[in-house]
């Protein structure tokens, strides 16, 4: 879903802060908007809206100015069954075929 809504980047105990913009927000993660991602680490909690609540994150991907981030405990929660349903397709699908390409050379496999 799309928001803007002020957020507070928390680590060290809660002795570092950061204030922040959430851009997209969904149950599994967050598009977060910062002037500089420089020194915000892969691990941290986030404060939404000044509710109280810090929600634990991992930084999935960033950029000069953003971090797309998931929620722990979002991560956690997903099923097991559906937690690689793509890995399962693929390993269904290498018992009829011989791999083609190299032990160092990904195989591209078409979608669908």
């Amino acid at each position: 879903m799309r928001v803007l809504k002020s957020a507070r980047i928390v680590f060290d105990g809660g002795y570092t802060t950061y204030d922040c913009r959430v851009k997209n927000l969904s149950s599994a993660g967050a598009l977060l908007l910062l002037p500089s991602v420089l020194g915000i680490p892969k691990h941290f909690s986030i404060e939404i809206d000044k509710s109280g609540t810090l929600r634990p994150c991992t930084v999935m991907w960033r950029t000069d100015t953003q971090l797309g981030v998931a929620f722990d405990d979002a991560r956690d929660a997903t099923p097991p069954d559906r937690a690689r349903p793509q890995l399962r397709l693929v390993e269904l699908a290498d018992k009829d075929h011989e791999p083609t390409g190299t032990p160092t050379e990904p195989v591209a496999r078409a979608a669908g």
